[in-house]
């Protein structure tokens, strides 16, 4: 895992992923696909966090899964971040409302709320105000460091995979050890 960021920055939202110092990791080295997935349908909402592709709703039968994207910043606030932190918040009554609606067509809805990520979001959102702001970002957390994209995909494989067939409505915390009640 990447212990060092340097400063940095970038001009324009959502930035450039091949401008990132150093480059995110969307996939370990030594993973090894379960097939967990095969022949399953996931719809996966937010590419803020490094994961995201989307699919149509109306083509979902009993035993699909929708995941959406939230945001740590949904529980815990950002004063610096309100509107995003209010849409992120949106969202999770989405996912929860959505979810209700939704289970008996046998379609499960979930979300991930992803901590600090290494994406090219952060030094185009924080970079420009302050390019340190980038370098520190996940030194707060209880792990100490910035969490990467393939840290998040485990979560997501979970919440789409047959593993967690009696879950819908809840939410994957994915943080660094942030204590999050909500």
């Amino acid at each position: 895992m990447t212990s060092s960021i340097p400063p940095q920055s970038q001009p324009h939202q959502p930035g450039v992923e091949r401008l990132m110092d150093p480059p995110a990791e969307h996939i370990r080295a030594d993973y090894h696909g379960s097939d967990k997935l095969k022949g399953r349908r996931a719809l996966v909402t937010g590419g803020d966090s490094g994961i995201g592709r989307a699919a149509a709703l109306p083509h979902f039968g009993k035993g699909s899964v929708v995941i959406n994207t939230s945001s740590i910043n949904a529980f815990a606030g950002n004063r610096s971040l309100v509107a995003y932190t209010t849409t992120k918040a949106a969202e999770m009554g989405f996912t929860r409302a959505l979810a209700l609606q939704l289970a008996p067509r046998g379609i499960r809805v979930n979300a991930v709320a992803p901590g600090p990520v290494w994406t090219p979001l952060q030094p185009a959102s924080w970079g420009p105000i302050d390019p340190q702001a980038v370098a520190d970002l996940g030194k707060k957390t209880p792990l100490g460091r910035i969490g990467q994209p393939s840290e998040l995909g485990p979560a997501y494989v979970y919440l789409a995979a047959r593993d967690s067939s009696y879950v819908t409505g809840q939410t994957l915390h994915v943080n660094g050890g942030m204590i999050i009640n909500g």
